[in-house]
């Protein structure tokens, strides 16, 4: 094979791992929003038609409720300083999504993306505004796409993370616990700076 057939071959091939990475960001972010909804007790009426829930998904859903388990209080706390409404609620998750992956991507960050997508989602249904699950759902799946992508593909795709998170499941990782500690931090710690900030907007 000549040496523009091989670049134009593995061009072509981390395209298509990048489609496939995108796909299952928004297939895994409907599956983890309606997961997490369907725990709290509600349904969410416009949520796409969905394929067979795969190892992927239910990955994520373990991963995620783990996160979320151990840092009740924190998100609890979150979603009450959240104040959501429809003009704040992207700014708030852009801001914390850029926040979470500043000093690089992981695994682990990836699963407090998809956590606190969730639980913005469920600040919406519960705060009267359910037609912004959709949205949340879409944005996940968006920043996965633009700014994740090209590290999963890196580093093993969907499968990649299958992989931690069997590591994790078994123990096999040093840093068990490093990777719930840094994505609650983050994630409060910038919700907490933007609602003093709101704070002192309308106290001025």
């Amino acid at each position: 094979m000549a040496a523009h057939e091989s670049v134009a071959y593995k061009d072509a091939l981390s395209f298509l791992c990048r489609q496939s990475v995108a796909h299952g960001a928004y297939v895994i972010s409907c599956d983890y929003i309606g997961h997490r909804l369907a725990q709290a007790g509600f349904l969410w009426d416009d949520c796409p038609i969905l394929p067979e829930v795969n190892k992927t998904a239910l990955c994520m859903r373990a991963m995620g409720e783990l996160f979320e388990n151990r840092y009740k209080t924190n998100f609890d706390n979150m979603s009450y300083s959240i104040q959501m409404c429809p003009s704040t609620a992207y700014p708030k998750f852009l801001a914390v999504c850029q926040e979470l992956f500043k000093d690089g991507v992981r695994w682990g960050r990836l699963v407090a993306l998809y956590s606190f997508g969730g639980c913005l989602a469920l600040e919406c249904v519960e705060k009267g505004m359910p037609e912004m699950v959709s949205s949340i759902a879409d944005w996940v799946a968006m920043f996965t796409e633009e700014q994740l992508s090209n590290w999963i593909s890196e580093n093993g795709g969907w499968d990649g993370f299958i992989e931690f998170y069997e590591r994790r499941k078994n123990g096999n990782y040093k840093d068990n616990e490093s990777w719930l500690s840094t994505g609650i931090l983050v994630v409060c710690g910038v919700l907490c700076l933007m609602t003093i900030g709101a704070a002192l907007v309308v106290k001025n």
